[in-house]
């Protein structure tokens, strides 16, 4: 409604939410722009894997080691993770059937971190989907290709900016003047904040 009224929207959305809308690529950087997402799992699993990368480049001539060395480094560190995620609601859920069952190994780590992306890519997919088919009841799915995700953003909830000129021109001192010098520190927090 806000794209044909003009009535804006005061919600605040991230990036994920604008990009699915008009059926563009999700990423692992959209994902991690989520708060409400552990956006650590992302750096530790990202780290385990740079650090498998270098095991096996050192242990290179000898495969053998090379295994040796990333099955300890996942025993000695990684004792309890198994093929299971904590969703963003709190919910456990397997990534692979008996997932709960399952620990993660070196050899099956890089399949674990697939696994992992795809699920954190999708897990909005089903809520994103209903939102969708609401937004076409108002405004044609046509229509919306034609808008980028910055777009679409700002045909629903405005430019989220505030006009502090106007604002100041609208006010009503009661006991103070504009030009005291609270007013005026008022004023221009308030203009940095709004800027920024």
């Amino acid at each position: 409604m806000a794209i044909r009224s003009k009535q804006y929207l005061d919600v605040r959305f991230p990036i994920l939410l604008w990009k699915q809308l008009i059926q563009g690529e999700v990423t692992i950087e959209d994902i991690e722009d989520i708060e409400a997402i552990d956006i650590s799992s992302f750096a530790i699993i990202n780290k385990m894997k740079e650090n498998m990368q270098k095991v096996t480049a050192l242990n290179e001539c000898d495969d053998d080691n090379a295994n040796n060395n990333c099955d300890y480094l996942f025993s000695s560190i990684m004792t309890e993770l198994t093929f299971d995620v904590v969703s963003s609601t709190g919910q456990t859920y397997e990534l692979i059937p008996g997932g709960f069952h399952i620990r993660i190994t070196a050899a099956n780590f890089g399949d674990y971190c697939i696994r992992y992306r795809q699920y954190r890519i999708n897990e909005f997919h089903r809520q994103i989907k209903f939102i969708r088919q609401g937004l076409y009841n108002v405004v044609p799915s046509g229509y919306l290709t034609l808008f980028t995700l910055y777009e679409l953003e700002e045909a629903v909830c405005g430019k989220g900016c505030i006009d502090i000129e106007m604002l100041k021109r609208h006010t009503n001192y009661r006991k103070d003047h504009e030009s005291s010098p609270h007013i005026q520190k008022f004023w221009s927090v308030l203009s940095e904040m709004f800027s920024e």
